[in-house]
């Protein structure tokens, strides 16, 4: 079952009312989040405590807005919601995706010693029951992770394409974005074998459909 992506940030060895400021400096040369310090000092006072907002952009335009605010239970900041740019809904995979950036981008530029801030997160569990909700189809797929799915053995190949046939056949739905996650995160694949099987699979769905209306 896949669930909302909780995250914390904990300050190391300093004062907590400094969490924000750290957060801001180290997302300064990130290119996908952006800190809102005006959004953030008005956020802080319509709730009352610690907390800050960051515009998380896809190709330069904003998205989504992060909000975290500081935890009761514990000393730092917990993300308290996602909310699309202007409004509407996320779903809960694209919730998480943009979670998962944010711990990623955060770790790659949190480069001060001093201030060591440690991130962690909870509550999403990705199963392949999730991925490919088909108990026959998810069945082909199982049988090629179950041989040598990374060996690239004409074999190995063919049960990926009867997956990818039964998919079509079926009219079955795959979660394309966390099979690839799955594959890497879970299976720890090397990426370039993720993207490969996702992509072939897609590429094969796309093929197979067009043959169904020639």
């Amino acid at each position: 079952m896949i669930n909302y992506l909780d995250i914390y940030l904990h300050p190391v060895r300093f004062e907590a009312k400094e969490l924000v400021r750290v957060i801001e400096n180290s997302l300064d040369q990130c290119e996908v989040f952006d800190f809102q310090k005006a959004e953030s000092a008005e956020y802080s006072r319509d709730i009352s405590t610690t907390a800050y907002i960051i515009n998380y952009l896809e190709n330069d335009v904003p998205f989504a807005k992060l909000a975290f605010a500081k935890s009761s239970a514990q000393k730092g900041l917990y993300l308290a919601n996602i909310v699309p740019k202007p409004d509407g809904s996320i779903p809960m995979e694209k919730y998480n995706e943009i979670g998962l950036l944010f711990i990623r981008e955060f770790k790659k530029y949190h480069t001060d010693q001093d201030k060591r801030v440690t991130i962690t997160s909870a509550g999403e569990n990705i199963t392949l029951a999730d991925i490919i909700p088909g108990n026959k189809t998810r069945g082909f797929f199982e049988k090629y992770l179950n041989a040598y799915p990374v060996s690239y053995h004409p074999l190995d190949i063919e049960r990926l394409d009867i997956f990818i046939c039964a998919l079509s056949r079926f009219r079955s739905s795959i979660k394309i974005d966390l099979l690839n996650r799955y594959l890497k995160e879970e299976l720890k694949w090397d990426k370039k074998d993720a993207d490969w099987c996702t992509e072939r699979i897609n590429t094969g769905l796309r093929v197979l459909e067009a043959n169904r209306k020639f």
